[in-house]
């Protein structure tokens, strides 16, 4: 599968809503979204603001699901559901937590906080973001990478500071 990617600066917090607002609006039933960084990177912080962008109704629900593995939260739209990998010990864990029926569901597009430590759970197609925070600074850098097709339809409804995708030869996916 042939895919891009952007590298992308998020200046401050106000970027970071900016950015996952607009990607909330254009998440799709079935999507998996695939957080990863390190702990305080910004992924809860951007979770959020990917669920006020999808349309989620009580924003105040919105919050890591670390010890409860899993989210779903309501919006007009249908659900969305948030999990979070951080604690799972192994992928039996996240069967025997039905984590497994929430990543199938058709009708819901599903944000996986700490997707790198059981990536075989999601779906080959899923959006990959991972943050890094800048040392003393606000900023974190944003690296998504898509599947090319899903990139090129994504690119004009992300904000215009975010610039275009390089498309990747296909072993660096």
């Amino acid at each position: 599968m042939k895919r891009a990617s952007w590298h992308i600066t998020l200046h401050n917090l106000e970027a970071t809503a900016a950015f996952g607002r607009a990607l909330g609006q254009a998440l799709r039933p079935g999507e998996h979204v695939a957080l990863v960084g390190d702990l305080g990177a910004g992924k809860t912080t951007l979770c959020h603001s990917l669920a006020e962008g999808f349309g989620v109704a009580d924003l105040r629900e919105v919050a890591s699901p670390t010890y409860a593995y899993a989210h779903v939260y309501g919006s007009p739209k249908g659900p969305l559901h948030h999990l979070d990998f951080y604690r799972l010990g192994d992928v039996e864990t996240a069967y025997g937590l039905g984590l497994d029926d929430l990543l199938c569901d058709p009708q819901a597009p599903c944000i996986v906080e700490w997707a790198n430590l059981f990536a075989e759970l999601l779906k080959p197609e899923a959006l990959w973001l991972t943050l890094t925070r800048t040392p003393g600074s606000p900023e974190r850098a944003l690296r998504m990478v898509a599947p090319l097709k899903r990139a090129q339809e994504l690119s004009p409804l992300l904000p215009p500071w975010v610039g275009p995708y390089d498309a990747l030869p296909a072993e660096a996916s």
